[in-house]
């Protein structure tokens, strides 16, 4: 899902995009969401970390975005707003801003 700002092309090819994914593809996927659980493993990653969340994002939604910011030692949090699940797509700009930053950080 996008927030709303993105332009016809981008919807035409998400659209496409997920017809290549077989059903029972996705179906396994999601429902191995609901078991999946690393939180006690954040603490764990030693290695600079860029997470890129989105602020109207329903399925990752900001909350969690928030904690494993708090959570993973070396993290740098991008939020995009306004974005959806599809905001690397739609923030697009934004996000190879942030990346080329961050990037800029490292040694």
């Amino acid at each position: 899902p996008f927030a709303g700002t993105q332009p016809p092309t981008q919807l035409d090819f998400t659209t496409v995009l997920s017809t290549h994914t077989p059903p029972a593809v996705m179906a396994r996927g999601c429902l191995g969401m609901f078991r999946y659980d690393v939180s006690q493993e954040l603490g764990a990653i030693s290695i600079p970390t860029l997470l890129i969340g989105a602020s109207k994002d329903r399925l990752t939604q900001p909350d969690a975005s928030e904690y494993m910011h708090q959570h993973i030692p070396s993290a740098t949090l991008l939020m995009l707003h306004p974005a959806n699940h599809e905001g690397l797509l739609e923030r697009h700009s934004e996000v190879n801003e942030g990346v080329e930053a961050f990037m800029k950080t490292l040694d």
